[in-house]
């Protein structure tokens, strides 16, 4: 069973490291298996995969087929298609080709791309082999490459679907799919045989008779260089359970010189059911690391049987190799006791900077978190951000467990004014204590016995990241408010209204009415929406005002709206997405132009346009999509005429699209796909994807919606996700991981694009710079924003 998923194909490198690909990202690493996962069921860890690529994960292909027939979702540039992953495991390829490589599919654009493999602790980092050029590539755009295998030989054998068209038929266009020749191709197919210039041709086609082999010539085969005649041999000795080869696997296992044959040899016998512990314990000591860290894997069914064996494992936790370290962490994991504790302790300040090492070892058996966060928080480099990112893993295991006196002894010592520990390192305590407590099913009564002790520090404590996060506790325990949450509301407005405090504490201080019924107030807040309010205040104010059931805070909004700014207008609108009949007001207001459309914003439109009331969804994609798309697309042809500036281009870039997109990995945040890999597309599909984003949406940036068990609802893509959890991007540099326990409804938007349309936003020059950048960003040297 694994911890992620692939698409098409899957493969493992010479010492098993298990490598995946989807459609768009083209090689990921699977960095923990499931069965260390499944330790700890409840510990929300949402992605067991490293996207390795040093490259980008949707990336740049150089693609030189020659009138290239592309359709809908396949942009010419990007990895679009990846499949059939492949390492090379033999010994026929010469540099750079050779070693540490893998090869990847990309149907759609006619080629193989290939990666080199450098360990990076835990995982890996996998670079081009050649710069701006590809393994193979295809002038002919019916090449469809579609899977690979190494043969007996050495030679990398190329599987060529060879079919006119590689795209569904559903993600085509309708032009497209009338023009027939779907099919085209459907009887036909080619396999490629890529080898060094010079090798003779693959005698091995007229026949091989490798199941003839006896089994010690079988066994003499699991040290051969390529990969292919030593698994095979493997397979056959298992099938064959030969127990006679059983002394020469032994022999093999312990003093074979190739490294690959000792390798094989102890997997085959554990295949045979007869691996010795005593084998194991000597390949613990060998001199090749990976061998030493398949010892370690080899020994986890005999961890209860072996007390020898355990004590091998734990004198090597200072191996020099991160590989093998890793490795005995999780190993280690299936052990309960003290010593195998304080070796995962070990392992993991050693390597603390590797984010797999933190959740490896929080996924162990034997991990106290409060013993290691004893360590940590008296850790001379508590502040270090490796060391914090620990803690709140740490701190968020205690505060989703059942003992509340761990739990409120962390809140004292961590809300302390004058504590001992620092502010940075006390927020970090605090987070993770949220964070667990959040899903702590008996979170109310834990907490809520220090509900005196949180109000203190909310408005007594100098930092304002722990006084917020003293007020996201007291939003857990909020229904035992009562007088003394009154109390504080009254304290909370007066100081909300101090003009000497800052803008930032008044609005902190605004936000204690979130805590209670705001509708009392409601006069109030709208004496702090004033335009000559601080911008904070106002946005706060109108987001406690929202909570008032009711149409009264859309109404506010409508009649003041010409005097709020871009800042608070975005707060604003808001307001309206929470109640249907608020957004029935923002229709009509929209169609009235009172407010423009072009001020929603893309998950605001989306949220309209996927309204579950048939009438409301209906309204709002006939103002929203359907009245413009075909006149804007006709209104902007002239675009296409135009000659275009490349640097006035960037220009337009940095002010319309670098809030979601980067260009070839810099100027922008990375939401939306890279935009330096379309620069192949033609002027006409810039065009439409320009003004009509939702016409080509990239696998893997596609909208959902999450409805959760308590009535919120999410929208965003989904960045990753794993058995127990999923992490949702919800905008720019902003995500949530969501347990799937929470979890109501999923859903995905259809056709919804998390790019805003720029029809009416941008005049037809600008337009057009913006193609001729798009198209050749390469050109000029573009300084980092």
């Amino acid at each position: 069973m694994m911890s992620s998923k692939s698409q098409f194909g899957h493969t493992f490198d010479s010492w098993g490291h298990h490598f995946l690909s989807h459609n768009q990202n083209h090689l990921y690493h699977e960095v923990l298996a499931a069965p260390y996962l499944n330790r700890k069921p409840d510990l929300l860890i949402t992605s067991s995969i490293e996207s390795i690529s040093d490259h980008g994960q949707a990336t740049e292909v150089y693609q030189i087929t020659t009138n290239p027939d592309r359709q809908l979702f396949t942009p010419t540039g990007v990895s679009t298609s990846s499949s059939g992953i492949t390492y090379y495991a033999a010994d026929l390829f010469v540099p750079p080709y050779s070693e540490n490589v893998i090869f990847v599919a990309e149907s759609v654009s006619n080629l193989v791309h290939a990666d080199v493999l450098e360990p990076m602790g835990a995982t890996f980092k996998a670079s081009r082999v050649e710069e701006r050029k590809e393994f193979l590539a295809s002038q002919d755009f019916w090449a469809r490459p579609v899977n690979m295998y190494v043969g007996p030989d050495g030679a990398l054998y190329v599987l060529d679907y060879y079919r006119r068209v590689i795209e569904h038929p559903e993600w085509m266009s309708d032009e497209a799919v009338e023009a027939g020749g779907l099919y085209d191709g459907h009887d036909m197919g080619r396999i490629y045989r890529i080898s060094p210039l010079g090798t003779p041709s693959a005698t091995w086609t007229k026949g091989l008779k490798v199941g003839e082999s006896t089994s010690e010539e079988l066994v003499k085969l699991l040290g051969n260089h390529s990969r292919w005649w030593r698994i095979n041999a493997q397979r056959l000795l298992v099938d064959r359970m030969d127990n006679a080869s059983v002394p020469l696997l032994e022999k093999m296992a312990a003093t074979d010189k190739s490294a690959f044959g000792r390798l094989h040899a102890l997997w085959t016998l554990e295949g045979l059911d007869e691996l010795k512990m005593t084998t194991i314990e000597a390949a613990l000591q060998d001199e090749e690391a990976g061998i030493r860290e398949q010892a370690i894997r080899l020994a986890e069914p005999y961890l209860d049987k072996s007390s020898k064996l355990v004590e091998s494992l734990l004198a090597m936790g200072d191996d020099p190799d991160g590989k093998v370290r890793f490795q005995l962490l999780n190993t280690l994991g299936y052990v309960h006791s003290e010593a195998a504790r304080q070796v995962c302790e070990e392992l993991l300040f050693r390597d603390m900077e590797d984010d797999w090492v933190q959740l490896s070892a929080l996924t162990a058996v034997s991990l106290n978190p409060e013993i290691y966060l004893e360590t940590l928080l008296n850790h001379p480099d508590q502040d270090n951000s490796a060391y914090l990112s620990m803690v709140r893993h740490l701190t968020e295991i205690v505060g989703s467990g059942p003992d509340a006196n761990k739990i409120n002894d962390f809140v004292r010592t961590a809300s302390m004014i004058n504590g001992p520990s620092s502010i940075v390192l006390n927020s970090a305590v605090l987070a993770g204590l949220t964070k667990g407590l959040k899903r702590n099913k008996h979170n109310k009564e834990i907490i809520g016995s220090e509900q005196d002790l949180l109000l203190n520090t909310f408005f007594n404590h100098p930092s304002q990241t722990i006084r917020g996060h003293a007020f996201e506790m007291l939003k857990i325990v909020k229904e035992h408010g009562g007088e003394t949450i009154n109390i504080g509301v009254a304290k909370a407005l007066n100081r909300a209204k101090d003009t000497n405090l800052t803008g930032e504490v008044r609005a902190q201080m605004l936000g204690f009415l979130l805590l209670t019924n705001p509708t009392p107030y409601k006069m109030q807040l709208e004496e702090f929406i004033k335009p000559s309010e601080e911008p904070g205040v106002q946005i706060m104010a109108l987001r406690i005002y929202e909570k008032v059931p009711g149409t009264e805070v859309a109404e506010y909004i409508l009649d003041n709206w010409k005097f709020m700014t871009p800042k608070v207008r975005d707060v604003a609108l808001d307001a309206f997405m929470s109640e249907q009949d608020r957004i029935e007001l923002l229709l009509a207001a929209i169609e009235k132009n009172e407010i423009l459309k072009s001020s929603l914003g893309w998950q605001r439109i989306v949220q309209l346009n996927s309204n579950r009331d048939e009438k409301l969804r209906a309204k709002a994609q006939k103002l929203l999509v359907q009245d413009a798309s075909r006149e804007i697309t006709e209104q902007y042809q002239e675009s296409l005429r135009l000659s275009g500036d490349v640097l006035n281009g960037f220009e337009v870039f940095k002010t319309n699209c670098s809030t979601c997109h980067q260009v070839r990995g810099m100027n922008g945040i990375s939401f939306g796909p890279d935009l330096g890999t379309v620069h192949n597309w033609l002027p006409k599909d810039l065009l439409a994807g320009i003004l009509e984003p939702g016409s080509a949406i990239a696998p893997g940036f596609d909208l959902w919606e999450i409805e959760l068990n308590d009535g919120e609802k999410l929208q965003g893509m989904i960045k990753s996700e794993t058995a127990n959890a999923i992490s949702l991007k919800i905008g720019p540099e902003l995500e949530k991981t969501v347990n799937r326990q929470d979890i109501k409804e999923i859903k995905s938007l259809n056709s919804m694009s998390p790019m805003p349309g720029f029809g009416g936003q941008l005049d037809k020059q600008e337009v057009a710079d913006l193609i001729a950048f798009l198209r050749d960003s390469q050109a000029i040297s573009i300084p980092e924003l």
